[in-house]
């Protein structure tokens, strides 16, 4: 349908998809330059490679549905499996120029594309009955965050509590919302995208970090680990691929 990037817009208790779409005059046909090829899920270097400073670089893969059935279809017998990464191979010039490209109209702030239309999707797709939702934070707190399954916010009151929404169940979250009890209350939080695992690290006030597993709505998230920050006060929360 042409969607190259989609919102979700917090609200005081509702949490709304806003899809972005380039308008073309048929869907039917594949259109490359909305969907270039993009880096793929094989890595290109191993954890292990990774700290001891070496560099691999992923390869390019289609995101043209018929291309990967037709890929799949003419699979037979034993799958290859991809060659080692030449460590610190340089990428080739023609990747620098659209990273280069890429990086021009970002820092120019211009679309890649001519026209692109952003519009509120229908009702029956939104969030409803979020409870507590904490809309005044300070400037250090990102106060939401999205992941790969669920999405998590800030909720007033005490307790330093997290919301977790199951971003794959839309309607009425009034009685399916977990709560993330913390020490002291959540500056940053950030999803971890590397692991298989809906894992999200909690940074609080009070210097302390918890490591969170959300393993369904109906279970109680489990605390995998909590350590202290060498920090007075945090200000940012990141991850690592090992």
């Amino acid at each position: 349908n042409g969607e190259v990037a989609r919102l979700m817009v917090l609200h005081h208790n509702t949490l709304a998809p806003t899809p972005y779409v380039v308008p073309r005059k048929s869907y039917h046909e594949f259109h490359d330059d909305l969907f270039p090829e993009t880096r793929g899920d094989v890595p290109g270097v191993d954890g292990e490679g990774w700290l001891l400073g070496n560099d691999g670089y992923r390869e390019l893969v289609s995101l043209n549905p018929a291309s990967k059935k037709k890929q799949s279809n003419g699979q037979s017998g034993e799958i290859e499996a991809p060659s080692a990464p030449v460590e610190e191979a340089p990428e080739p010039l023609e990747e620098n120029e659209k990273h280069r490209q890429i990086l021009s109209h970002l820092t120019e702030g211009q679309s890649l594309y001519r026209n692109i239309e952003g519009k509120l999707s229908h009702r029956d797709y939104h969030f409803h009955g979020l409870k507590n939702v904490q809309t005044v934070f300070s400037q250090e707190s990102n106060g939401f965050q999205i992941g790969k399954h669920y999405g998590a916010h800030l909720m007033a009151g005490s307790g330093g509590r997290l919301g977790i929404i199951d971003l794959h169940n839309p309607g009425n979250n009034n009685t399916k919302q977990l709560e993330l009890v913390n020490q002291g209350n959540p500056v940053v939080f950030q999803w971890d995208p590397y692991s298989a695992d809906h894992v999200i690290a909690v940074g609080s006030d009070s210097s302390l970090v918890k490591l969170w597993k959300i393993t369904d709505m109906d279970t109680t998230p489990a605390l995998l680990a909590t350590s202290r920050s060498t920090v007075l006060k945090l200000s940012c929360c990141s991850t690592t691929p090992v």
